[in-house]
């Protein structure tokens, strides 16, 4: 959340056909580049075009205020319950790597995607499910 909230606008490339976010601050101060897919700058693209440029902060409130970590956590929080469903930041990035592993992508490039150094920590968050398990030996039929 803390380098959600530390993005500068200086941190965004953004062009039809591609684009990277800048982490400058990551978890123990790690430094990454991380491309964005064509979902994600179609939703980053309005959000520039509104923002007020006067700033260096990439994500403000609607006065112009720098998003801190807990506030991102409320508004989750908000969308969350008026969806009906619950999910928290750490959930998300679970289902980041989790959603990158089943589509087959190396566990090198989810870590450096999520700012892992150790592989080790990156397995934490793609550990199978049981409906994971379920498929695996359900190869084994027939």
């Amino acid at each position: 959340m803390a380098e959600l909230c530390a993005l500068e606008l200086g941190d965004v490339e953004l062009s039809e056909r591609k684009g990277l976010v800048t982490v400058r601050h990551g978890k123990g101060n790690k430094y990454r580049t991380v491309p964005l897919n064509l979902d994600a700058r179609r939703a980053l693209a309005p959000w520039l075009d509104l923002r007020p440029t006067d700033g260096a902060v990439l994500f403000t409130d609607k006065s112009g205020a720098t998003f801190r970590s807990w506030g991102v956590q409320s508004m989750l929080r908000d969308y969350c319950r008026r969806a009906g469903v619950a999910i928290t930041p750490h959930q998300l990035r679970h289902w980041l790597g989790k959603s990158l592993v089943d589509k087959g992508v190396p566990e090198s490039q989810i870590a450096a995607l999520m700012g892992h150094s150790s592989l080790n920590t990156t397995r934490r968050y793609i550990m199978p499910s049981a409906h994971d398990l379920k498929r695996a030996v359900e190869t084994l039929e027939g």
